[in-house]
């Protein structure tokens, strides 16, 4: 009686299971760092948070969250062609400069009184930056207006 498998697809078939077993044993080494580290059960949490967020959808929720999502990417497509993110690091840097400067201030000797305060205002850039204030603060109450 011969054998069902001959010797060369018993080779094959050896040689097949060798790199599979081979694959298996690199899939074992990564779930174990994974299970040290704990990223496996920040994974398995995270599952679970979206097996919730998902049980929780509504047809009214999911509209809402559309809206707002299709409201962010319009807001930042705004953004984009305003140079909004020109503008963000202009507002960041000048925040930076601004804690700088109010660090070395000498809070006793420094305050504003009313004669300081009229130096400032006939100051060319305090001037802009109070127009700019002013302005802004109008367009600001009308649009919340609206």
């Amino acid at each position: 009686m011969e054998d069902a498998i001959s010797k060369p697809d018993a080779a094959d078939l050896l040689q097949e299971l060798t790199k599979v077993n081979e694959r298996l044993a690199q899939l074992s080494d990564r779930l174990e760092k994974l299970e040290s580290n704990g990223t496996l059960e920040t994974l398995a949490e995270l599952a679970g948070v979206i097996k919730a967020a998902k049980d929780s959808m509504t047809a009214s929720v999911t509209a809402k969250s559309l809206k707002t999502g299709v409201s962010a990417i319009s807001l930042l497509d705004e953004m984009v062609q305003w140079e909004g993110d020109r503008l963000m690091s202009v507002i960041l840097r000048a925040s930076y400069e601004t804690r700088e400067e109010m660090r070395k201030l000498d809070h006793a000797s420094d305050r504003i009184n009313l004669w300081k305060l009229r130096r400032l205002v006939k100051n060319p850039d305090m001037q802009k930056s109070l127009w700019f204030m002013v302005l802004m603060t109008k367009k600001l109450s009308r649009y919340l207006e609206e």
